[in-house]
């Protein structure tokens, strides 16, 4: 997945390369990475609610016959939560990964409402295409999320690093 991020410290750290390695300032814990994941997730979910397909337009709207049967006829806002059991099952995988790699993964089982969470990312059946994620985007309220907060444990672990105060400002 690619991310086009722009990322800006305010802070010069003229001469203090020296006195740390990189490394270190990129360190994520195992903490910090289900930490991540976890508003990362929280912020899919917004964004579902919001209505925002992975590319940043709207969810198709609801057909005719499915707003009169379950949403009293109103095809908006289209939030995929009539029972909540599907956002529900949206969740952090895992995020313990060994390495040095800063990954974690999200998303549902292989169970029912995996399945029909499946079904509303690609269309199947009668469902018209919402696409929740696809493979290089997650939309743009997910993808700045993870920006920001990637940023904010950089200037974190810079911070501790240099016990100096960064402040990330994110463009």
């Amino acid at each position: 997945m690619q991310w086009k991020l722009l990322v800006a410290f305010d802070a010069d750290i003229t001469g203090c390369l020296s006195m740390f390695e990189l490394n270190k300032i990129l360190k994520f814990t195992n903490r910090d990475k289900k930490e991540l994941a976890e508003k990362t997730l929280r912020m899919h979910k917004v964004q579902i609610s919001e209505e925002i397909d992975a590319q940043g337009g709207k969810f198709v709207q609801y057909s005719q016959p499915y707003a009169k049967r379950k949403k009293g006829g109103s095809r908006r806002p289209v939030t995929l939560k009539d029972t909540g059991k599907m956002l529900q099952a949206f969740r952090v995988l895992k995020s313990n990964y060994k390495g040095k790699e800063i990954k974690f993964k999200y998303g549902t089982r292989a169970n029912k409402q995996g399945i029909k969470m499946n079904e509303h990312n690609d269309g199947i059946g009668k469902l018209p295409v919402r696409k929740i994620a696809e493979d290089n985007a997650l939309g743009p309220m997910v993808e700045k999320s993870i920006a920001q907060n990637f940023a904010r444990q950089i200037s974190k672990n810079l911070s501790r690093i240099t016990k100096t105060k960064y402040k990330v400002t994110i463009g």
